[in-house]
């Protein structure tokens, strides 16, 4: 499951903080895996993890499924490119439970078009996974379940990285949440490379409401 090339997700859970790294396995063997220096997700530099650092590892494989595990720092070794010598998870790796997609909150901007019924508008998503999201509908807009359009939306990575997004998409329901009436779609025939952006940065904003306490 495990393979060289793989991005990962690290925690490191120390005096109450959390702190998040991100990595990438450039070798392993059946006892150890060996990550290139992690680089810290908030000051963006490179960062040293000492023998006997204990971390948490996510990773999204192939499939958009998420999983994770936990490993420990042995140590650091110096090759052409140093490298950094953790304890192989083995048969410890477990899928991180969910929907068929992970659903979560976020304010995504996003424009439909939907030309058999002459409709265009912008607004906003209240929560987003990487087989369809929910709107907010805006006044004078009538659509119907089953009418067929497409999507544009823009997607930023904790990283900072923009992508631009389409997917043709169906309209699920027309529903009412306070005072404001929502638009629900699912995307059609997404492509695949688009969904696994989309389900990384879905995990990316879970992970971010799992450090707020948001969820465990």
């Amino acid at each position: 499951m495990l393979y060289i090339g793989l991005d990962l997700t690290m925690e490191l859970h120390e005096e109450g903080m959390v702190k998040k790294y991100k990595g990438k396995i450039a070798d392993l063997n059946d006892a150890h895996f060996y990550i290139y220096y992690p680089i810290n997700i908030d000051t963006k530099k490179v960062a040293f993890l000492p023998p006997g650092t204990k971390l948490t590892v996510f990773f999204t494989d192939e499939n958009s499924a998420s999983y994770c595990f936990r490993t420990e720092v042995n140590r650091t070794v110096k090759d052409s490119v140093p490298l950094v010598e953790l304890t192989h998870p083995g048969d410890q790796i477990k899928r991180v439970q969910r929907r068929e997609y992970v659903r979560v909150e976020a304010a995504v901007e996003i424009s439909f078009h939907f030309p058999e019924r002459d409709i265009d508008f912008s607004t906003f998503t209240d929560n987003i996974s990487a087989g369809g999201c929910a709107a907010i509908l805006p006044d004078g807009i009538h659509l119907q379940k089953g009418d067929r359009g497409t999507v544009d939306l823009s997607i930023k990575m904790e990283s900072g990285k923009l992508y631009q997004l389409t997917f043709h998409c169906v309209v699920i329901r027309i529903f009412t949440k306070g005072d404001k009436q929502y638009i629900s779609i699912k995307y059609a025939n997404p492509d695949q490379k688009d969904q696994q952006i989309l389900t990384k940065f879905c995990f990316e904003r879970q992970l971010a409401y799992r450090r707020k306490g948001y969820w465990h």
